[in-house]
């Protein structure tokens, strides 16, 4: 009897453990994603504004170019947290790409320059590299990786099983994933358009909510607006609801947090108040509220636009400022108006609301490294 009541606790510790494990690889893996998008969109984003601003056109190709990097970065991602070896990461690499759909090819041959002004030409078939949408990538990747790593280690064979077998299964079911998925996302993508058009007002709330509830989750906003291809006034309220979250839990925490923290949640991510959103989800109403009001004045009744790839970013690594900054205009003075100062006044006045009806209690904001 005691041997079996070992044995039943050996078995629950085991699933414990295994449970555990999943979880935090999963985690792992979508952080690295989520720094991929990051790096590769953001940062080839920022260095083709840069390059705009300065007229360097060398910069503003790379920037460019370095954007349709997406998709490998992401296989790459995926394999490092998942702890494998050189051979099975390249084959991830390959697989992600696939999945992604991102490699097109040319119908008629082209004339191509490089960023340092070397021309060719591009025969016909050529294929030409885009963004992709990451998430047939991440699965594609993750199939590749599992391959190769159960293949690792089991026969003599290892540098020719291992990376071949972990390539074409990961290429065979990125194929599939990629005929299935794309146009499932395009779909939902022209569904969203739609309900811009239909109720501009409506649509725009409910996507700026949407967009910062996932900013704030470990979910990756950008990857879900590069993977919809959002159209530009979808884009713009995503671009909106998550420039918010920016503003308003850094102020509203202001006096709560030391000059790092503030720094990492105004300018990196506010998605470390996570934790502190799970204890009392009335720290959230200030933003939203925020939200709610602002986006829809935005975009439906002033006209604010956005490109996907700055939908999900907000104020990250200040990218979405400095990408108006070289536009000017009247978009810049509606990001500005209705991203940055408007909310801030609306957070404050709401936060401090609550804080007085008690729903908010002192400190609950503080960041505490962990």
């Amino acid at each position: 009897m005691d041997q079996r009541i070992k044995s039943s606790k050996s078995r629950a510790t085991a699933f414990s453990f295994n449970s555990s494990n999943f979880k935090e690889a999963t985690y792992r893996i979508f952080a690295a994603v989520a720094n991929a998008v990051l790096v590769v969109l953001g940062g080839g984003l920022l260095i083709q504004t840069i390059g705009n601003l300065s007229g360097i056109q060398a910069l503003a190709s790379v920037g460019a170019g370095a954007q349709t990097l997406l998709a490998p970065a992401i296989g790459v991602a995926v394999a490092s947290q998942m702890k494998t070896n050189t051979l099975v990461t390249f084959a991830a690499m390959i697989s992600a790409t696939v999945g992604a759909n991102a490699i097109h090819f040319t119908s008629a041959s082209v004339t191509a320059v490089t960023a340092t002004g070397q021309s060719s030409v591009s025969a016909l078939g050529a294929p030409v590299m885009t963004t992709g949408q990451p998430i047939s990538a991440l699965l594609a990747a993750v199939v590749s990786v599992l391959v190769g790593k159960f293949l690792t280690d089991k026969t003599p064979l290892d540098m020719v099983l291992v990376p071949f077998t972990a390539l074409f299964v990961g290429i065979g079911f990125g194929l599939i994933l990629a005929a299935i998925m794309t146009p499932a996302l395009l779909s939902v993508s022209a569904s969203i358009a739609h309900m811009m058009q239909v109720s501009p007002v409506l649509g725009s709330i409910a996507i700026a909510l949407l967009w910062s509830v996932f900013l704030m989750t470990p979910a990756s906003s950008v990857a879900l607006a590069v993977a919809l291809t959002l159209d530009p006034l979808s884009s713009a309220a995503a671009l909106i609801g998550t420039t918010i979250q920016f503003v308003a839990f850094t102020l509203i925490s202001w006096r709560q947090n030391d000059l790092g923290a503030n720094i990492a949640q105004g300018l990196v991510t506010p998605k470390v108040q996570f934790p502190n959103l799970l204890v009392n989800m009335w720290l959230w109403v200030p933003s939203l509220v925020a939200t709610i009001i602002c986006a829809p004045i935005a975009t439906a009744f002033l006209g604010f636009k956005a490109t996907y790839t700055l939908a999900g970013l907000g104020l990250n690594s200040l990218i979405a400022p400095i990408a108006y900054l070289s536009q000017g205009g009247s978009q810049l003075l509606i990001y500005v108006s209705f991203g940055i100062v408007i909310p801030a006044i609306i957070s404050l006045l709401t936060y401090f609301s609550l804080k007085k009806v008690g729903l908010i209690k002192d400190n609950q904001l503080h960041l505490t490294l962990i």
